[in-house]
């Protein structure tokens, strides 16, 4: 990997420490099941024990899926996250609340709502807070190791990519990538493992000697992480696979594992080992009720397209329980860098280049309306934008790699300068709703009612200086580009 990529990662890196330190405790989604899916598991119980589940604030067809991953577990004394969240759905309220709680001094019992979940993506997290005695300590340590298993998948994304990092790659990782990669919780390893594995494809199609070793280890290691990090892993595998095979056509996947077939048989066997791990999970652990539809299936199709900006809006970042946006113009500053690098891709893009475009950006919206309409609406629930993040992050990427041979400098440099800005504005933005609230003063860092344990000036200038990076990093890597070899584009 050159400097340039080097110091790319090296930003984001700074950008989710700084996400790290500054989200307050327990305000990613289920952040405290989370936490004690991972202390179960720190402590030998993988998936705990069976609990009669209730919660009258659940219709019975929630209940009812909720009960199905129920758990219960012993939380030994002060570690129970009894209370965090205190100001979840409520956006005017600042996080203040979390410093008046006091943990139960006695071992506990506690009920995990998702203690069947996939194991893979908490085992460093649990590993990692054993080394504590108190939840906000013990959470902190889960969100770092949560943290460098992203920040290592996204570094295995840009050495796949190497030498030049496309504005693609940056309009991939969104502020909500980011916040999801900062926080405990599935999505995060998810979405980073969804990055380097479609990065990991994408540069196999440049290479026409089968593919470097980073190539192949970003392939291997994404694709096998995507599996296990959540149930629908291994379709997200499939659906990116097959706009790959649409784009380069299948003479380029067999002359890939021709030219480097133990790397290919060693892939496949990793990421076909975690598909079928996943799958018997499932198949064990996993929910088995279904639940009638009782709308028509016309009706459920365009209530879920409404949606669609929603989860556009969700999937660039809406933070917290996704209570806590960013200002308006920081949303339209993304789609329009995102929509000039698709545009640009399709008309200096062949014919095949647009139909994969076409197909990526299909899969991206068909996705969320098919999932929300026929799965989680008849039970109740609502589809989240970082519930099809791993999959939508596809049409930047393709875009960015089709286009990035064709594209002007200013207009490169000037892509990622609007990414790196509305990083800064997403933290500083969700740090505002922590800190004092929506309603608050936007000059929160000098009267916060709020202020994580490192205190705002050094999240902040982790922020800038990780913005700052991403931005140098590309203006050096414009002045010097060449276009790598690409096979056929």
């Amino acid at each position: 990997m050159k400097s340039s990529g080097k110091a790319a990662v090296a930003g984001y890196a700074l950008l989710i420490a700084a996400w790290t330190l500054g989200s307050a405790p327990f305000s990613s989604p289920d952040e405290w099941a989370h936490y004690l899916r991972a202390l179960g598991m720190a402590h030998g119980e993988l998936i705990g024990a069976p609990v009669a589940y209730s919660n009258p604030q659940l219709d019975p067809r929630q209940e009812a899926w909720v009960a199905q991953s129920a758990r219960s577990i012993m939380v030994q004394p002060g570690m129970a996250p009894d209370g965090y969240g205190c100001n979840a759905f409520h956006p005017d309220v600042s996080a203040a609340c979390v410093e008046k709680i006091v943990p139960p001094a006695a071992a506990v019992s506690r009920v995990v709502v998702n203690g069947t979940y996939q194991p893979a993506a908490y085992l460093l997290p649990a590993l990692f807070l054993k080394a504590a005695s108190r939840p906000v300590p013990a959470l902190l340590l889960a969100r770092l190791a949560s943290a460098l298993i992203c920040i290592a998948l996204i570094a295995l994304a840009a050495a796949a990519l190497a030498p030049s990092l496309s504005p693609g790659f940056h309009l991939a990782l969104t502020p909500m990538a980011l916040f999801l990669a900062a926080t405990l919780n599935p999505s995060g390893p998810e979405v980073a493992a969804a990055l380097a594995f479609t990065a990991g494809m994408l540069a196999l199609a440049r290479e026409t000697g089968g593919g470097g070793r980073a190539t192949w280890a970003a392939i291997a290691v994404g694709g096998s992480m995507l599996c296990l990090s959540r149930s629908l892993g291994p379709l997200w595998v499939l659906l990116i696979a097959a706009v790959w095979l649409w784009w380069r056509g299948l003479d380029a996947a067999m002359a890939a594992v021709r030219s480097a077939p133990r790397a290919a048989a060693i892939t496949a066997a990793l990421i076909g080992a975690a598909a079928v791990l996943n799958r018997l999970w499932e198949i064990r652990y996993g929910p088995k009720l279904s639940f009638p539809r009782t709308e028509p299936a016309l009706v459920a199709l365009r209530v879920s397209v409404k949606a669609l900006g929603t989860w556009l809006w969700q999937m660039i970042g809406v933070f917290q329980y996704t209570d806590s946006p960013m200002p308006v113009f920081a949303y339209v500053l993304w789609c329009a860098a995102l929509v000039a690098l698709v545009v640009c891709a399709a008309w200096k893009g062949s014919l095949r280049d647009r139909l994969a475009l076409l197909l990526a950006a299909i899969i991206a919206v068909a996705t969320p309306v098919l999932l929300h309409a026929f799965v989680l609406r008849p039970i109740g629930w609502a589809v989240q934008g970082r519930h099809v993040l791993p999959v939508a992050i596809l049409l930047p990427l393709l875009a960015g790699e089709i286009a990035a041979a064709r594209l002007s400098q200013r207009l490169w440099a000037a892509i990622v300068a609007v990414c790196a800005a509305v990083q800064f504005v997403g933290l500083y933005a969700d740090g505002h709703r922590s800190a004092v609230g929506i309603n608050g003063s936007w000059l929160f860092p000098l009267k916060p009612e709020w202020t994580p344990s490192a205190g705002w000036s050094i999240v902040l200038l982790l922020a800038l200086s990780g913005a700052g990076l991403i931005v140098a990093a590309t203006f050096s890597q414009t002045k010097s580009w060449m276009s790598p070899k690409r096979n056929g584009t």
